[in-house]
């Protein structure tokens, strides 16, 4: 059974809870991803952002973009270790309703696998469809 170590993006870079939302937003534009993990200095994981709370938690309440990711970011986190296998991880994406799970080892961060990495996956124990259809259900 293949697991998320074998499909998540490994070069992650997070960035602070005192880092703007300029910064994320910045960040966001050039890696073409539409999140960033909040992690203290050893990468222990303490919030994401999206680019939906950038909207919904910053720009829709007025925040400029000099506030800080610690007043919009989400800290009730979603991870899985290295060894889930995709079958679960997309059963954990469904149920909380995510597209993206933090990969954690010793709690720390180690990665990211999001939906479009399951769909990328051509070799995936789950077909892409599948993946899709099982996280968007309840999305």
């Amino acid at each position: 059974m293949k697991t998320v170590r074998d499909v998540m993006s490994q070069d992650v870079i997070c960035q602070t809870p005192n880092d703007t939302i300029q910064d994320a937003a910045i960040h966001m534009k050039e890696h073409d991803i539409g999140s960033v993990p909040i992690c203290d200095d050893e990468k222990h994981v303490l919030g994401i952002v999206t680019d939906r709370d950038l909207v919904i938690r910053g720009y829709a309440k007025g925040f400029g973009s000099e506030h800080v990711l610690e007043e919009i970011m989400t800290t009730d986190i979603v991870t899985c270790d290295e060894h889930c296998e995709l079958k679960d991880a997309t059963d954990i994406m469904a149920k909380h309703q995510i597209r993206r799970l933090l990969v954690v080892k010793n709690h720390k961060l180690i990665g990211v696998v999001a939906v479009r990495d399951l769909i990328l996956d051509e070799s995936s124990d789950l077909s892409a469809k599948e993946a899709v259809e099982r996280i968007s259900k309840t999305i």
